[in-house]
């Protein structure tokens, strides 16, 4: 079986699996593994050497029931996937740009960047201040910061949710311990923006999208594309939720640091292929060094189950099919994952609307680590 035929049948069956299992919330624990729709890209040294897709962006209506043929829709070549938290990567590199440049220390209080951030119950003598928190917490998600928030039930604007957004109280000692934090990173785009006066869509396209040539890469879908479909959103009453973000939070602060990328394969590919080389000299090799060096005691990566980079994660099984920490990735609430072996010189990126109709009605690990595993049989 030729890497094309088996990479075709691994979509192929996780997508007829959604379809033949119906998309109803199922609450005992036993979610099959599957996607509606599903896309992937496996490269070794730089060359794609296998990009398929299979299923469909529309499926399901919001019982989980599939809707009549002629209101689906299948996965297309130039299909653009909510990233979800792969845009947490995209910011990791703008913030390492800006490294380079020499305008954000990485070791610099966050109140330095944001004023706003301090409130007047931090006393400098709390293990809580908030003065204690440094850029780098927020990108190795040890701040103390709660993992999610709710921007979204803020009346007023984007500066509303925004303050809201900086008050939130720390729950543990900065730099103690690992906690993944969207709050975190929701922080680090409102630094990144101070920062270099630019809003976050236009910073990325400026500093990553733009000099990688992820030219289908961006926060609002670019006209005429087809995108994927998410989910049923019953949180913010905004229906089948279709080429804007599915992330609430992200959704509500508007170009978020922690969610709100749509792209595609190719482009993720593109952005892989930059930390696993530096060759299109976005990075410096300074710059790629902090985004793949682990930053957790020994302690921590053992309680965690994977060590942590500057907005990465290291040797986390679970989706990369192996605990080594050399091996790079991040994964997205919706379906998608990014995995960057150095090892075996390999960016492998599968995209999917796993979320479609209801976030609990399928699980994608077990594809996530068969595509991984499929790359490194194909070049071993």
């Amino acid at each position: 079986m030729t890497l094309d035929e088996e990479l075709e049948q691994l979509l192929a069956e996780a997508t007829r699996t959604a379809a033949e299992a119906g998309g109803a919330p199922r609450k005992d624990g036993e979610l099959p593994c599957a996607a509606p729709g599903a896309e992937a890209l496996i490269a070794h040294r730089g060359e794609i050497l296998s990009h398929q897709h299979a299923g469909m962006s529309v499926l399901f209506d919001q019982d989980g029931s599939l809707l009549p043929a002629s209101q689906q829709r299948a996965v297309s070549s130039e299909e653009l996937w909510d990233i979800a938290s792969l845009t947490k990567v995209a910011v990791a590199v703008a913030a390492m740009v800006q490294h380079q440049r020499g305008s954000l220390d990485l070791d610099a209080p966050v109140v330095e960047y944001l004023p706003e951030f301090e409130t007047d119950d931090d006393a400098a003598t709390s293990p809580l201040s908030r003065r204690h928190v440094l850029i780098r917490h927020l990108l190795n998600h040890t701040s103390g910061l709660s993992s999610v928030a709710r921007p979204w039930t803020v009346p007023g604007g984007r500066d509303d949710r925004a303050a809201y957004l900086l008050s939130r109280p720390l729950e543990r000692t900065p730099g103690e311990s690992h906690v993944y934090s969207c709050v975190g990173f929701m922080t680090l785009g409102l630094a990144l923006e101070r920062i270099t006066g630019l809003q976050l869509p236009e910073l990325i396209a400026e500093t990553v999208t733009g000099p990688l040539g992820m030219e289908s890469t961006s926060y609002t879908p670019q006209p005429g594309l087809p995108v994927a479909a998410t989910e049923y959103d019953t949180t913010t009453g905004r229906g089948l939720v279709v080429g804007e973000v599915h992330d609430e939070a992200a959704g509500a602060l508007g170009g978020s640091g922690n969610a709100g990328l749509f792209s595609t394969a190719a482009d993720i590919f593109r952005l892989g292929e930059e930390i696993r080389t530096g060759s299109a000299g976005v990075l410096s090799p300074a710059g790629r060094q902090l985004l793949s060096t682990g930053t957790l005691s020994a302690a921590e990566h053992e309680r965690v189950g994977y060590n942590q980079s500057m907005g990465l994660r290291m040797g986390q099984f679970g989706f990369m099919g192996t605990g080594d920490t050399q091996v790079l990735g991040h994964t997205g609430f919706v379906g998608t994952s990014l995995v960057i072996d150095p090892i075996d010189d390999l960016v492998v990126v599968l995209l999917t609307n796993n979320v479609h109709p209801h976030r609990d009605a399928f699980m994608l690990m077990p594809l996530r680590r068969a595509v991984a595993a499929t790359a490194r049989r194909a070049v071993t």
